[in-house]
């Protein structure tokens, strides 16, 4: 259970990661960011105080980063086959979730 104070943060770590789940059509990006965000979390008492108290060029840089690294995550899902094959699969319909079959 997360404390209600870190929800928006929460949330928007949520639409990050599905949207990579969907470009990507894999789970194992989506795995790897949410150990790295948990990760982060649990180490931040143990990193020098100027990572504790970031500035404000700090937290932009970070931004900058990760927004970086969300763009490679996409653009080597887009030229993916594989990729591409769960892509497909995700579109096609469930019968067991009462979607009409094709």
């Amino acid at each position: 259970m997360h404390d209600p104070r870190i929800w928006p943060p929460i949330l928007l770590l949520s639409g990050i990661l599905a949207v990579i789940r969907a470009v990507s059509g894999s789970i194992w990006p989506t795995l790897f960011l949410h150990v790295a965000f948990n990760a982060t979390a649990v180490g931040m008492p143990f990193l020098p105080r100027l990572v504790q108290n970031p500035s404000v060029g700090l937290v932009i840089g970070c931004v900058v980063v990760s927004l970086a690294l969300f763009g490679v995550i996409a653009w080597i899902a887009r030229g993916s086959d594989s990729a591409d094959r769960a892509r497909q699969v995700d579109l096609e319909p469930d019968p067991g979730l009462g979607e009409p079959q094709s």
